[in-house]
């Protein structure tokens, strides 16, 4: 007997983010997740919010969102809802398009540091925002989903399980095995194996196309999580200035551990106000000193090579303003995230403008090629489906029984 359930993905595919797939059991539906793909051309909408009209047909007609029939308007018939697996912008950086009456679901973790960035100006804003507990279903008419925690570098990141009364659908999120709870991922796959998942949607970053030659960019080279601080910290040692760092603030783990490193080099951390606040949610016990704030321009330049200094894309101009004598740039995954994005060669300049050593320290969210094989491995989904991936066409399983789909864009299936 043909299955009930069908599902379609509208984006996401053959680019990393921008995942949103959509699975319907007769009238109910949900929807994970609701992101939207890098593009550096994204700045001109913003230009053009102020503008008469509606944001959801701007981006609508600009492709930036898929045409999801009735959820903009929630004119849908059955049961809707949107999940969403973790906060970076690229899996929920869409939900303010969506119809207010929809309710959007996130774990808990989430929804509490989803609070905490609207409450620093981060958008995308939304109301009728609904958490879930790990482990425990949530209905929507005659679908369940369950989240499950996973390791990735942003608070609250899950792992998601779709059941309808005849089709088990997992979709990964994003997932690394470097991180500093990889016994999280562990139970989930241990899980997803035991009750024998009919599909699985995972995240392929680490996939990326083949050249002529044979050969692939290995973007890749990561340190562990737990070894970040140490890294540092002997970059930090290396110079006698003043010594500044980019890190995405939303990644918790990252901020405890430039913290740490800040500590063994003997140095004083200094936050930007926006990322204090998060830190003041977060690590309350952490000690840090907030630019402009609770220490000055003029304190650290009359002892540089005391202080670690976070600084922003946002603010990098700033560093003008510094005595960087002997001093270095730490980046460690902050925005820009990397050379597919102008800014960054822009930052690469104005560094070497002003004469202060760049150092790369990455560790990133998301698996190697080895470690997603090896998930796959574990879940042996009776059809895998790559997808978050430049090149999904790539991630080919270690077992050759082992059956994918690669679904096309709008396509149900």
């Amino acid at each position: 007997m043909a299955a009930k359930t069908t599902f379609c993905v509208h984006s996401g595919l053959n680019t990393i983010g921008g995942n949103i797939a959509e699975i319907r059991y007769q009238n109910d539906r949900v929807i994970f997740d609701f992101g939207r793909a890098y593009n550096p051309a994204d700045t001109l909408l913003s230009q053009a919010n102020g503008r008469e009209g509606s944001k959801v047909s701007d981006m609508l007609r600009l492709g930036m969102i898929p045409a999801v029939v009735g959820l903009y308007d929630n004119d849908w018939a059955g049961c809707t809802a949107v999940f969403i697996s973790h906060l970076h912008l690229d899996h929920m950086g869409a939900i303010d398009t969506v119809h207010p009456d929809v309710p959007i679901y996130m774990s808990r973790e989430s929804m509490e540091l989803y609070h905490a960035l609207m409450d620093i100006g981060e958008g995308p804003f939304r109301q009728n925002i609904l958490p879930f507990d790990y482990h425990e279903p949530v209905h929507i008419g005659d679908i369940a989903v369950t989240g499950y925690p996973i390791d990735h570098d942003v608070l609250g990141a899950s792992a998601l399980l779709v059941e309808t009364p005849d089709l088990r659908i997992a979709h990964s999120g994003d997932i690394r095995m470097r991180g500093q709870r990889p016994e999280l991922n562990q139970q989930w796959i241990d899980k997803m194996r035991e009750i024998s998942v009919d599909y699985l949607f995972m995240e392929g970053t680490s996939f990326w196309p083949v050249r002529d030659d044979g050969s692939v960019d290995n973007k890749f080279v990561q340190y562990k999580e737990a070894e970040t601080p140490h890294v540092v910290s002997d970059r930090l040692k290396s110079v006698s200035g003043v010594c500044f760092f980019n890190f995405y603030h939303r990644n918790i783990d990252r901020m405890a551990n430039m913290m740490l490193a800040a500590e063994l080099s003997g140095r004083t951390i200094v936050l930007e106000a926006a990322t204090a606040k998060l830190a003041a949610n977060f690590l309350p016990d952490a000690h840090y000193e907030i630019i402009n704030d609770t220490i000055t321009l003029s304190q650290i330049n009359h002892n540089p090579g005391a202080y670690f200094v976070q600084s922003t894309l946002q603010g990098i101009f700033s560093l003008i303003d510094y005595d960087v004598t002997d001093s270095a740039y730490i980046h460690t995954n902050g925005v820009p995230l990397g050379a597919f994005d102008p800014a960054f060669g822009s930052v690469l300049s104005f560094l070497d403008v002003l004469g202060i050593v760049f150092h790369s320290v990455p560790s990133s969210g998301h698996g190697d090629k080895e470690e997603i094989l090896t998930i796959i491995d574990g879940i042996k989904p009776k059809t895998l489906v790559p997808w978050h991936s430049t090149s999904p066409d790539t991630m080919i399983p270690r077992d050759p029984s082992q059956k994918v789909l690669l679904p096309q864009k709008g396509v149900w299936y």
